[in-house]
């Protein structure tokens, strides 16, 4: 298994982060990777057992459901079906609390490629757009919650 991951510190409330990670309805204001995504079976917000899609802008699709859901802490989804060179695809987002008020957020992805015959080149490659990938969207989300924490008022 494969294993990408990066980090970030974002000055906000580790709360109003994964809130703003794990809404749908704002997900392209911040996401770089994301072209479209959405909740499936009537799901009104994220939750354990939901399933979701994601539309990547290079055209692949995912369809996965949430395994962990715990806010303000983590997410973590696995692959229900997506693009042909995953076997297996599972993601976690970790928000961490920081001495300074801020959040440590961390997102992690595993996975196994396929055919088998290809495997190693294949998970090398795709390890190097994912990690590529990953490290755009936590900047673009922290931008986007830090400018949305400065706009909140006072309370």
């Amino acid at each position: 298994m494969t294993v990408v991951e990066a980090g970030i510190r974002i000055q906000a409330p580790r709360e109003r982060i994964f809130d703003i990670s794990q809404d749908y309805a704002i997900r392209k204001r911040w996401d770089p990777f994301s072209r479209a995504t959405g909740l499936l079976d009537d799901a009104r917000w994220a939750a354990l057992g939901v399933r979701a899609f994601v539309r990547a802008r290079n055209g692949f699709q995912m369809t996965f459901k949430y395994v962990q859901y715990r806010r303000p802490e983590r997410a973590a989804i696995v692959m229900i079906d997506g693009p042909w060179f995953f076997e297996k695809f599972a993601g976690t987002w970790i928000f961490e609390p920081a001495a300074d008020g801020g959040t440590l957020v961390r997102f992690r992805y595993s996975f196994v490629a396929r055919p088998v015959s290809l495997r190693s080149p294949l998970e090398e490659l795709i390890r190097r757009v994912l990690q590529r990938n990953t490290e755009a969207r936590l900047p673009a989300l922290k931008r986007y919650c830090e400018s949305q924490c400065a706009q909140a008022p006072d309370g």
